[in-house]
């Protein structure tokens, strides 16, 4: 493991003057990698995207103001473009062409405050979160005109995005998200994970949890996994809802808050590899719940969490941000392989393409790595 590159993103510490977004620092948006464009997309707490040359020489090659924030770009590739929202709570889900940097669209929802979008086929999915009641929307991604929209019972967190499932053989196709609950670990207040039909919003199932889900579901062969800020994963029958499992770290401060990735065995076992709060790396078995190993990222410290970054797993290796730096472990045996110390949260996902792993950190900057 090497370092190849350490770019400024925005805003290096806590400030109203450089930080817009109260309490932020850096960047915790995930960057996307297109590979018809070598390029990467990443968001920041400047309110800024940006655009940067994937391959060496790494540099910042432009920068769009006003999409950037807690959101990660999501891209589509057959029509080279992608979208984003703004800030925490942003107003509008825009859409920009990944070579032009022009914006194409922009889709405003009747309601204030955006807290999850995502691409799957040719729809951009935008939810929000005004009072106790959320909508999800489905948006031609040509167009940016509404297909679909349906109001929860509750609002729409999944910060992270929805998670979206396909089955050829059984014809199904679902957008998964949770709705309702509190993040306050201290408030009792139940949320749900909910699967709708990805092409008319017709809800498929839905299942209660423990507490606000910002975390996006990740899928096996035949389940839905996702945790909670109660501090649990969750294992659900991707077809009926059923509960198959429940697998809890800790009563406070072990909240779930990135997504979880699955690794399937030769043998067709599946893991599924989680951090938590507690600062620890997690693999539980993908039938049972029951855990195989686990792996200290760092120490927890308060409503700061040990761990907040998404799992990545590439062949049997599992790559994961931590309090302190990015993390590469062995994904069947939980064998920290490299680990690279940045001094500060890296809570964004880090994408792994070519041999690199790119991560967004709150120091300000985006590391690039030899993976």
């Amino acid at each position: 493991m090497s370092l190849l590159a350490k770019l400024q993103i925005g805003c290096t510490h806590y400030s109203l003057r450089d930080c817009p977004v109260p309490g932020f620092s850096g960047s915790d948006s995930s960057p996307a990698y297109s590979p018809s464009n070598s390029a990467l997309f990443v968001g920041s707490y400047d309110n800024n995207i940006y655009k940067i040359n994937g391959t060496r020489p790494f540099s910042v090659l432009s920068k769009n103001h006003g999409s950037g924030g807690e959101d990660s770009p999501k891209l589509h590739e057959s029509t080279n473009t992608y979208v984003a929202w703004g800030n925490l709570r942003g107003d509008t889900l825009d859409c920009y062409n990944m070579v032009t940097d022009e914006m194409l669209w922009q889709f405003k929802p009747k309601e204030k405050g955006i807290t999850t979008s995502g691409v799957y086929y040719d729809y951009a999915f935008v939810g929000t979160s005004d009072s106790d009641k959320g909508v999800l929307y489905a948006v031609d991604m040509l167009s940016g005109k509404e297909v679909w929209s349906r109001q929860l019972e509750g609002e729409i967190w999944g910060t992270l995005g929805p998670g979206f499932y396909s089955d050829e053989v059984s014809d199904v196709d679902l957008v998964c998200l949770g709705v309702g609950g509190n993040a306050n670990p201290f408030k009792d207040t139940e949320s749900s994970i909910q699967c709708m039909d990805i092409h008319t919003g017709v809800t498929a199932w839905s299942a209660s949890v423990g507490k606000q889900i910002q975390s996006r579901p990740s899928f096996g062969k035949s389940s839905l996994f996702v945790g909670d800020y109660n501090g649990c994963m969750y294992s659900f029958d991707v077809h009926t809802g059923a509960k198959v499992w429940e697998h809890c770290f800790g009563k406070y401060l072990s909240n779930v808050e990135g997504s979880s990735a699955v690794l399937t065995l030769s043998d067709g076992t599946e893991y599924v590899l989680v951090d938590s709060f507690t600062g620890y790396l997690y693999a539980l078995h993908g039938s049972t719940g029951d855990e195989v190993w686990k792996t200290k990222l760092g120490n927890p410290h308060w409503m700061g969490g040990g761990a907040a970054s998404s799992v990545r797993v590439v062949g049997n290796k599992a790559y994961v941000g931590g309090p302190t730096g990015v993390w590469s472990v062995d994904a069947e045996t939980g064998e920290v392989l490299w680990k690279y110390e940045v001094g500060t949260q890296c809570g964004s996902s880090p994408v792994v393409y070519n041999g690199i792993v790119a991560i967004a950190c709150e120091d300000g900057y985006l590391y690039l790595l030899e993976a």
